[in-house]
């Protein structure tokens, strides 16, 4: 319809792409002040990706992403803006567009590689060479409180470096896993630095649905990571609104060591947290009303929320109501 706009791309063989919103639909006219398209000659991306032996690593994708306000602009990337590395490493990317843009490089037993395209480094002769590191990797069993292996838990990695960061999973999917029968799991191809690790556990009702551990890794390091068997002390309680118990609350805690615990009510607003170290702490309860509870315990539109300090020193019991909050148990200067 004339005079409305819409966001347009424009690929044609051997130009970058061009994309522009918004562009307003003119009639057909030779009015020299119509809209014009500009197509520029295809920018090329080439180098080669080796080890750090400067052996040529066959097979590695080569992927160009494009930034928008800084941030990887997923929603205008181009599946064909990808390469693979030949048999002697070598790589081109044609047509990858002159602004700006990231290069991700992966391949299986190396960490990932991200950096601008501006800023890719070079050899003595002045070629494009890019070496990757061996892979860091993590792996562990989960266990419930009575030691039993935790089938079906998703494990997840957060990786603390910026760029990487802004990756989503459908764009690089190897910092996810899941548990076996038997509660085992493996994430490889990790880079060096450090990580978060989150467990989360599937309809899981009046315990530990979601728990997090920060670790750093080294260069082509295997880290042992387990979840559950932790020593401590445990924390048992209710979570209500006036005399309602209230299913599906979080109750989260974050020990001294950056991890944490989120534990989910069930129907009679119950939980428990084990493993806990002595200590002081604050406590957080999240109640959200409408929607699905068996999403993430990190939620938006908290509906109600109440935070807590204790000191914890041996077996507690909690009876959190949003408004009023009690602790009772074994611990004489706890305190709320």
């Amino acid at each position: 319809a004339i005079g409305k706009q819409y966001a347009v791309t424009i690929t044609a063989e051997d130009y970058d792409s061009l994309y522009l919103d918004p562009v307003t639909v003119q009639s057909i006219s030779d009015d020299p002040n119509r809209t014009e398209f500009r197509m520029k000659t295809a920018t090329v991306i080439s180098g080669r990706v080796v080890d750090c032996n400067s052996i040529p690593i066959a097979g590695a994708s080569i992927r160009w992403l494009p930034l928008e306000n800084e941030r990887i602009d997923s929603e205008h990337w181009d599946p064909s803006d990808t390469a693979a590395a030949n048999a002697k490493g070598e790589f081109t990317l044609s047509g990858v567009g002159s602004e700006k843009g990231i290069v991700l490089i992966t391949a299986p037993a190396f960490a990932p590689y991200v950096n601008s395209a501006a800023n890719l480094p070079r050899n003595a002769q002045g070629t494009v060479e890019i070496k990757l590191d061996p892979g860091a990797s993590i792996f562990g069993r989960i266990t419930d409180p009575n030691g039993r292996p935790e089938a079906g838990v998703q494990v997840s990695v957060n990786i603390d470096v910026e760029q990487l960061r802004q990756i989503s999973g459908s764009l690089w999917n190897r910092m996810t896993a899941a548990t076996d029968a038997d509660g085992y799991y493996e994430i490889m191809d990790l880079p060096a630095g450090t990580i978060s690790v989150g467990a989360s556990v599937p309809g899981a009702k009046g315990r530990v649905a979601f728990a997090q551990k920060r670790v750093t890794l080294k260069t082509g390091q295997s880290l042992e990571l387990n979840f559950g068997g932790e020593s401590g002390f445990t924390i048992t309680g209710t979570v209500r609104q006036g005399k309602t118990w209230l299913n599906g609350a979080d109750v989260y805690i974050r020990l001294a060591d950056n991890s944490s615990k989120t534990a989910q009510t069930d129907h009679l607003g119950r939980f428990v947290i084990h493993g806990i170290p002595a200590g002081d702490y604050q406590i957080s309860a999240s109640y959200y009303a409408g929607g699905d509870r068996s999403s993430s315990p990190y939620r938006s539109n908290l509906e109600i929320q109440e935070e807590i300090q204790v000191k914890i020193k041996d077996h507690t019991i909690l009876d959190i109501g949003f408004g009023t909050c009690t602790i009772r148990g074994k611990i004489p200067d706890a305190y709320a």
